[in-house]
């Protein structure tokens, strides 16, 4: 009797393996469906952080060239000031050269001298 019911077992390993592989193909199928997903949305991700990146790198830029530009007026401002300060320097020093000529082509007067016999009585 032992026969017919091992006849039957290699039927039944055929259909038990069959499902086994079955449902192992579906469990790829499906794990192979998720990483993809998954993959995705990693790449999602990433393209949006470079274009946040991007957009950071744009406006730091653009902060940067507002800044060179206020600091570029600022340099000229002061360096226009400084010139002036300068042709001022040098219109004092000729007006001061000019009355220093002028002083040394007049005379020297001396103030006026007293007359010799009255002077302050001594008080011997």
């Amino acid at each position: 009797m032992p026969g017919p019911r091992w006849s039957l077992l290699p039927a039944a390993l055929t259909a038990l393996l069959t499902v086994l592989f079955v449902v192992l193909w579906q469990a790829l199928g499906q794990q192979s469906s998720a990483l993809r997903r998954l993959r995705e949305r990693v790449e999602a991700i990433e393209q949006r952080e470079q274009v946040n990146n991007r957009q950071l790198l744009e406006e730091q830029m653009g902060n940067l060239r507002q800044r060179q530009q206020a600091l570029d007026t600022q340099f000229s401002d002061l360096l226009q000031a400084l010139e002036t300060e300068q042709a001022a320097a040098r219109e004092r020093e000729r007006q001061q050269a000019k009355r220093q000529a002028e002083l040394n082509r007049q005379p020297f007067l001396l103030p006026p001298q007293p007359p010799a016999g009255s002077g302050p009585p001594s008080q011997d």
